[in-house]
C-alpha cells in the first residue's frame, strides 16, 4: 500500500504519518521533498534526506511499496513540479490534511520558527522566521495547498479530507483499523529533544512583535478571512 499525506505545515502531519506508519506497518518516508529536514536522534540532529534529486524522489515513489509519505504542497512549486501531471494515481490513498483554524495554524508555525532559530539556536531547519514577509509566506503556502487539493480532487478518486482536530478518529475509519494505545504512544514520540516547542513561553514575542494582529491583517487582505 502507498499512502500520501498532502498538506501544509502545522497541521499535525508528522503525527499523522507516524500514526499511519505504525497502524499499517508502512515505511515512513517523512517529508520527501524537504532537503533541509532534520530529525533528532541519539542526542544530535541528523539530516534525513541526503538525496532529493528528482530521480531519487520518483524512484522511491514509483519503485517501492508499503510506505507513507508527506507531501508539503508548496514544496511541489518550489521544486517546479507540474502539479497537474504529478503521479497522484500511484497512491492507494491520499489524505488531504488541513486545519480548520488558519489563524491558529500560522501562529503555531510562527512559534515553531521562533523556537527553531532562537530557543535551540540552530538554524538547520528550513525556516522563514528571520525573514521579512514570513506571515505572507505562510498564507501563500496554505493557498498553494488548497490549489493542490483541488487538483487531487479533480484527478483522483482515492482522496479524503482529514482535519487536524479529527486525525485519530478519521484515520481509524479510513483504514478500518482500531488504534491501540501502543500505536498512539509510538506516533507521539518527539522528533526533537524533550525541551520541545510546547514548553516555551511565546507570550513575550507574541506581544512585542504584535504577531496576532499582523496575522489577522494579512489573512483579511489575502483570504478575506475574519477571526
Amino acid at each position: 500500500m502507498r499512502v500520501a499525506v498532502v498538506t501544509s505545515p502545522r497541521t499535525g502531519s508528522t503525527f499523522c504519518l507516524r500514526l499511519i506508519s505504525n497502524l499499517l506497518n508502512l515505511k515512513n518516508y517523512e517529508e520527501i521533498l524537504n532537503e533541509l529536514l532534520y530529525v533528532f536522534s541519539d542526542d544530535s540532529y541528523v539530516r534525513l534526506n541526503t538525496d532529493i534529486s528528482d530521480e531519487s524522489i520518483f524512484n522511491k515513489l514509483l519503485n517501492t511499496d508499503d510506505y507513507v509519505v508527506k507531501i508539503i504542497a508548496s514544496e511541489l512549486f518550489e521544486r517546479n513540479f507540474d502539479v497537474n501531471n504529478f503521479p497522484w494515481n500511484i497512491f492507494d490513498k491520499i489524505i488531504l490534511l488541513e486545519r480548520d483554524n488558519i489563524f491558529e495554524q500560522i501562529i503555531s508555525w510562527y512559534n515553531l520558527s521562533y523556537w527553531q532559530t532562537t530557543i535551540i539556536k540552530q538554524n538547520i531547519h528550513k525556516t522563514y522566521y528571520v525573514k521579512d514577509g514570513f506571515i505572507e509566506f505562510a498564507v501563500d503556502c496554505i493557498k498553494k495547498y488548497h490549489f493542490v487539493k483541488d487538483v487531487v480532487n479533480k484527478n483522483t478518486s482515492n482522496c479524503v479530507v482529514v482535519k487536524k482536530e479529527n486525525i485519530v478518529r478519521d484515520i481509524s475509519i479510513i483504514f478500518d483499523k482500531h488504534i491501540t494505545e501502543d500505536v498512539m504512544v509510538n506516533a507521539r514520540k518527539l522528533l526533537v529533544p524533550e525541551c520541545d516547542i510546547n514548553n516555551v513561553d511565546y507570550s513575550i514575542v507574541m506581544k512585542t512583535q504584535n504577531v496576532k494582529q499582523r496575522v489577522l491583517t494579512v489573512l483579511e487582505k489575502e483570504l478575506k478571512w475574519n477571526e
